[in-house]
């Protein structure tokens, strides 16, 4: 018998760990398939994972890697394109604060501000 966490698994050639959330519990019921999935980043895609990425009608993309990390491995993109990509744009900075205050660090790092902050960049993936 398949466990309901393995037969979320889609086995991808060139993308780790690609899964959908169908059924979970979620506000008002629970999801649908086929309506969020979560993988790796899609940099080694082979030809034959784009094929199947194309037919999930995903339309926004949210990329949690860093500027630096995008740039050494981009994503690939299936045929025809379209969704939406949000990108992680917290800075280095944010993430490694300087010991000297107010040298390029972004905002104050209190769990309040942290809190606000992620919530914002998750309600933009909405």
């Amino acid at each position: 018998m398949t466990s309901p966490a393995t037969s979320r698994l889609v086995a991808l050639e060139g993308v780790g760990n690609f899964r959908h959330f169908g059924g979970y519990e979620a506000r008002g019921g629970r999801l649908r398939l086929g309506r969020l999935f979560r993988s790796a980043h899609l940099a080694h895609a082979s030809d034959a994972d784009l094929e199947v990425l194309a037919g999930c009608g995903i339309r926004a993309v949210v990329d949690l890697r860093r500027a630096v990390e995008r740039a050494v491995e981009p994503c690939r993109r299936w045929n025809g394109f379209g969704a939406e990509v949000i990108e992680n744009d917290i800075e280095e900075a944010f993430l490694h604060p300087s010991p000297t205050p107010n040298q390029g660090f972004p905002m104050h790092l209190d769990v309040e501000a942290h809190r606000a902050r992620s919530r914002g960049f998750y309600a933009r993936g909405v």
